[in-house]
């Protein structure tokens, strides 16, 4: 027997298909992933509220009990935060924040881009800061 040395229509199905499945694969990988960008923007906006909320607890004697006191003038008229858009993270969501209490220090969260509060997704970041 000869071989045959035109492929099959089989044969030339199954290879496109194997392709688009593996660069969908790939596509969703890459969902999952952050940007570069993204992480440093967040990273920069955490710095930036830790030092407003620590300027705040030392001058009033308190933390913030939410991140828009640091935008609206204090008993002082002081205002701590001029540039309120460090409230919100880069997918649009106001960043989630738990006061000090006690010897537990402040928290700050983006819930990335699903906006659940869970690990589900792989661009949750939390940062603890450290003790007053």
């Amino acid at each position: 027997m000869k071989p045959n040395p035109k492929p099959t229509l089989l044969s030339r199905m199954c290879l496109p298909a194997a392709l688009l499945g593996s660069l969908a694969l790939l596509a969703v990988a890459c969902g999952n992933l952050t940007h570069p960008g993204t992480e440093r923007q967040i990273g920069a906006d955490f710095v930036t509220l830790d030092k407003a909320i620590r300027s705040y607890a030392s001058s009033n004697g308190r933390h913030p009990k939410e991140l828009g006191e640091l935008v609206r003038p204090d008993t002082t008229g002081r205002v701590w935060l001029t540039d309120s858009a460090r409230l919100t993270d880069p997918y649009g969501r106001p960043y989630a924040y738990e006061p000090s209490q006690g010897s537990k220090p402040h928290n700050l969260v983006s819930l990335g881009p699903d906006g659940k509060r869970d690990d589900s997704d792989l661009d949750l970041r939390t940062w603890r800061a450290r003790r007053m």
